[in-house]
């Protein structure tokens, strides 16, 4: 196998929290318990004995899991046994601070909590750029949402090669051209015919004008 999977990381995640555990009882036991050790009191040596063989049994099993072939620029040195020893010389150190230090460093964690998560986390500069992204993001709209692009030109736009003539397009316009010059000769046969009429009726009226006038005559004529 040389090339770490999903089992293999899991395996190492497994081995590193045992691994932190079995440290810090053992740092916890070696300054709580230094009196039966120093007094070589066989079960103090015993638990000692078997802890010392469950770290390097983990470590041993972290040691046979397969490594990223990926390089970064960053990577520790002599993996597994630097981060090993790392953890137990930091444990050890933290378990011999007194109480009152241990007091005061979970005061100003509870105090720099509250300010991060009460005001920091929702001030900062990156987040206030996300909002504004966010902002710009929700009120940008798209014109093309909703356009169908799978358009598909209709075969039958064009003119089919079957040897017959094609009359897709200058058929309407013929008969359009037929149909307006049938009106254009009717109407010319009707202004023929009103004109021929016009003469005549303009004879009658000019009679009944002269007839309207004489009778108007007769009666404002003076006795």
């Amino acid at each position: 196998m040389d090339r770490p999977t999903a089992t293999t990381g899991h395996t190492v995640t497994t081995c590193v929290l045992l691994l932190f555990v079995l440290i810090s009882l053992f740092c916890s036991f070696v300054i709580f318990g230094a009196e039966h050790i120093s007094r070589s009191t066989w079960w103090a040596v015993l638990l000692v004995v078997l802890m010392v063989l469950l770290m390097g049994a983990l470590v041993f099993v972290i040691l046979q899991q397969p490594e990223n072939p990926k390089k970064l620029p960053y990577m520790a040195p002599c993996v597994p046994f630097v981060p090993a020893f790392a953890m137990l010389v930091n444990i050890y150190l933290m378990l011999k601070l007194s109480s009152i230090t241990w007091i005061r460093f979970a005061v100003w964690c509870f105090v720099g909590l509250l300010i991060y998560f009460g005001y920091g986390m929702w001030n900062s500069t990156l987040e206030v750029t996300a909002r504004q992204e966010e902002a710009h993001a929700s009120t940008y709209q798209r014109y093309d949402t909703g356009v169908d692009d799978s358009f598909a030109m209709d075969e039958d736009l064009y003119p089919q090669d079957d040897g017959s003539q094609y009359q897709g397009w200058n058929a309407p316009e013929e008969r359009g051209y037929q149909y307006q010059q049938q009106p254009a000769a009717d109407e010319l046969d009707h202004n023929r015919a009103s004109q021929g009429r016009r003469p005549k009726s303009k004879g009658k009226a000019n009679k009944g004008f002269e007839a309207l006038v004489a009778d108007d005559d007769m009666d404002y004529s003076p006795e």
